[in-house]
């Protein structure tokens, strides 16, 4: 027979899935075999130990983990300066989190946490690579690399403070 913690300590456990940074509640209820209520109800239930994305997926969904998850997996100092002076490469205006990775030995996840965690210094293109890939740079960088008329665009945009 199952105890009443038992969809509770399910989820919990995907939510720890060490594949994993963030989950979908639908990725969570097709790894546990909950219905997607259940595992509503168990993120409701546990409460102060789960921390929802500010970011959503790329599907739109909402994100999850659990707090000692987040704390073991967050980006470190040295990540996140990694991916400041990669972004700051004279090379290049824009970078794509695949070339990031690529120049700073990092998981594409761990460049997508940096840039989550960094959203007061980073910055988003509104146009996609041709590739269609989301494309970041730093404020600071913005303004070097760019002309007087983009950083006025950029400033009505939102992107400049």
């Amino acid at each position: 027979m199952a105890t009443i913690d038992e969809p509770i300590d399910r989820v919990r456990g995907a939510l720890q899935n060490p594949k994993y940074m963030w989950r979908t509640l639908r990725g969570i209820a097709q790894e546990t075999g909950l219905p997607l209520a259940s595992v509503r109800d168990a993120i409701r239930a546990l409460g102060g130990d789960i921390i929802k994305s500010e970011m959503p997926s790329v599907t739109g969904e909402e994100l999850y983990t659990t707090v000692p998850h987040y704390q073991e997996r967050k980006p470190k100092p040295c990540d996140v300066q990694k991916v400041l002076e990669a972004l700051e490469d004279a090379k290049y205006r824009w970078r794509t989190v695949k070339g990031i990775a690529a120049a700073t030995g990092l998981t594409e996840a761990a460049v997508l946490e940096v840039i989550n965690a960094k959203r007061d210094a980073i910055i988003q293109s509104t146009i996609p690579s041709t590739t269609g890939e989301d494309l970041y740079t730093t404020r600071k960088h913005y303004l070097k690399k760019s002309g007087p008329v983009a950083r006025m665009l950029g400033f009505f945009r939102g992107r400049l403070a």
